[in-house]
């Protein structure tokens, strides 16, 4: 039995990163349009997301101790993009 599927998907990945290029745990990562497409960086601070192709997506990076972050992307199917931002901390406490 041979499966095909016509997946109309792209993927954007990439390491989240603090503003001295360690990779921050646990950040959530989103496409507003859409509340099923939703990741969190793993321990090193790498993530996957699948997001929709062919239309403008807002992609959110978001952790309660630094600056949220948006982007817009329009990808096309199948289309590998990195986005590995910097976040900045809300607070520096010293």
């Amino acid at each position: 039995m041979i499966t095909v599927c016509y997946c109309q998907t792209a993927v954007i990945s990439g390491t989240i990163k603090d503003d001295d290029g360690i990779g921050i745990p646990d950040v959530q990562i989103a496409v507003l349009e859409d509340g099923s497409r939703v990741t969190t960086s793993d321990a090193n601070g790498r993530y996957t997301l699948i997001v929709p192709v062919n239309k403008e997506i807002t992609v959110s990076v978001y952790n309660i101790s630094y600056k949220q972050i948006s982007k817009k992307f329009t990808l096309k199917t199948d289309e590998n993009i990195t986005f590995s931002p910097r976040l900045a901390t809300k607070n520096n406490i010293d």
